[in-house]
């Protein structure tokens, strides 16, 4: 419901109640904000999935749904909770009623949500890494870009990373595929996002496999001078059909030669190479005012144990994940 943003927060602020969003919702109410529990659904954030699931001793009794979509309800069905639907074209006349109650018990609800942010709290795994990987790659750009920038976020293990460890400070700010991606989708979608927000910083995060789907779409951003940052992430496989087939001696999942850097060059882009985080900070020197097109070739692992998801510290959520 991005359209009723505004009253959303309202609502969230006056009654003490959490927000969770389907992930193209995100940022109804900026992240950072104790009452946004982030996402259900593709790679959730822990502290959603905790208050839509009946068995775990955070969940909420009653989850409302503002004119979400079905697999959103599904979702939620699934976790057990209680659930009222309100129809999308209710939703109006639902939330002038809400107004007009008297909130009651807000001691009691404002102790849970801060019991339920304990659970949001992962561990940053990436404070004391020197080299780099796919979660080192989005949490130094976002932290260049700052909480004005747009996301895409393209197939791949990027598709697995990235969602739940970029923080959405408003709607429409993190586009991605809610379950399967076409590969290099991201690349022509943020130069489109670009030219829809010309103020915003706009990134696409993508493989070297997907760059070599659609990375020619990097002549349109050079000829028109739109100033778009590439990260592209180089371990010469399909990550995620590497993932897949480790265990197996087939090569199907490698690349060969390719070399997207010598391709962001004759596309007429600029291209920095790093193979570690000092490189990667110093390719990102000046990204959130950038006046032509840039793209950033990081050399990472085959394989990322990041993309088995996010460590939360919690062992109830943290079952059978890597460390």
């Amino acid at each position: 419901q991005i359209e009723h943003a505004a009253e959303v927060a309202e609502l969230s602020a006056k009654f003490e109640l959490p927000v969770v969003t389907n992930i193209l919702a995100r940022g109804i109410i900026p992240e950072r904000n104790p009452k946004s529990l982030g996402h259900l659904g593709f790679m959730p954030h822990p502290s959603a999935v905790a208050a839509t699931t009946a068995s775990h001793p955070q969940a909420a009794d009653l989850v409302i749904s503002l004119g979400a979509e079905a697999d959103f309800e599904s979702t939620v069905r699934t976790g057990g909770v209680p659930m009222q639907t309100v129809p999308h074209d209710q939703v109006s006349e639902w939330l002038d009623k809400a107004r007009s109650v008297a909130p009651v018990c807000m001691a009691e609800r404002i102790g849970w949500i801060e019991r339920l942010g304990e659970l949001r709290a992962t561990k940053d795994v990436c404070r004391s890494c020197t080299t780099l990987g796919h979660d080192v790659l989005v949490n130094d750009v976002a932290s260049a870009l700052g909480p004005s920038a747009i996301h895409v976020i393209d197939a791949g293990h990027f598709h697995l990373i990235a969602p739940g460890r970029i923080t959405a400070c408003r709607p429409r700010t993190v586009l991605t595929g809610t379950e399967l991606v076409s590969m290099g989708w991201s690349i022509g979608a943020a130069i489109g996002a670009k030219c829809a927000a010309p103020g915003s910083p706009v990134v696409a995060y993508v493989g070297d496999g997907s760059f070599l789907m659609h990375g020619l779409e990097l002549t349109t951003a050079a000829r028109f001078g739109i100033p778009v940052l590439f990260v592209v992430a180089k371990n010469g496989v399909y990550g995620t059909g590497r993932r897949g087939a480790r265990t197996s001696s087939g090569d199907a999942a490698f690349l060969g030669p390719a070399n997207p850097a010598a391709i962001a060059r004759a596309c007429g882009v600029e291209a920095r190479e790093v193979r570690d985080r000092v490189g990667l900070r110093e390719a990102l020197d000046g990204a959130a005012a950038l006046r032509q097109p840039r793209v950033i070739v990081a050399d990472v692992p085959e394989t990322d144990q990041a993309a088995d998801g996010l460590l939360t510290g919690v062992p109830w959520l943290d079952f059978g994940k890597k460390r």
